[in-house]
């Protein structure tokens, strides 16, 4: 499977601060409602935030089975075995047309890949606007969405941990058990969290009050953890 630690950019910084020089302001996962939960961090947690990957992720190693990002794209594979990224403006068709392009909202080791990184990254670059020595013991934050309510509760730790008490036993969401919302597969929620909080020292509860729409579970957690951040 691909490596794509280096093609994938995050950086945050503090709205309340002057924006560094040539500061921009995106966010493009190829992951829609992946994309819109990483914007709730912008508005409910006054942080500016630049998350993107690249627009085509191509794999040479990848099998036969799996499936590409174009139908005009061709199904054979470059025997170079490295990862690569290719512009969508300046991709060159024969450049293409030797290597497979991995769908990421098909591939969930991708999609997992992708949080993963991006959670980590993410804690990272957030850590520095985090001032773990004045915050409290422990800090609680809810907030709601429509008839969904998740409880955050942050705790300054040099050895942090997840509980991510919101999946249902079967390990989905919400009144019918869904293991996705749009294309970005739930498990991938709790995943991101997971790198987040190691990489912010912070233990990170989630738990679950009220809720059946998994959309609005899933927005409720990530707006309950932003509050912190402001």
């Amino acid at each position: 499977m691909a490596n794509f630690v280096d093609t994938i950019s995050v950086s945050a910084h503090d709205k309340s601060k002057v924006e560094p020089e040539g500061w921009k302001s995106q966010i493009s996962t190829g992951l829609g409602f992946f994309d819109h939960m990483l914007d709730q961090i912008q508005s409910h947690g006054l942080i500016s935030l630049s998350c993107t990957t690249p627009g085509f992720l191509l794999d040479s190693s990848a099998d036969s089975s799996s499936r590409t990002n174009s139908s005009s794209s061709s199904s054979s594979s470059s025997s170079s075995s490295s990862a690569s990224t290719v512009d969508a403006s300046t991709a060159d068709a024969s450049a293409l047309s030797k290597q497979k392009m991995i769908n990421r909202n098909e591939n969930s080791n991708v999609q997992k890949q992708i949080s993963n990184i991006i959670g980590n990254k993410l804690g990272t670059s957030l850590a520095s606007l985090i001032n773990t020595q004045t915050m409290c013991a422990s800090s609680t934050f809810y907030c709601p969405l429509d008839e969904s309510l998740v409880k955050c509760v942050l705790i300054p730790s040099e050895s942090p941990e997840l509980i991510f008490d919101v999946l249902t036993k079967e390990g989905g969401l919400g009144k019918f058990n869904r293991r996705k919302v749009g294309t970005w597969r739930v498990e991938n929620v709790k995943g991101f969290f997971e790198c987040l909080s190691k990489a912010c020292n912070l233990s990170i509860t989630f738990t679950l009050i009220r809720g059946s729409n998994s959309h609005h579970i899933i927005e409720s957690s990530f707006k309950s953890y932003d509050l912190m951040h402001r």
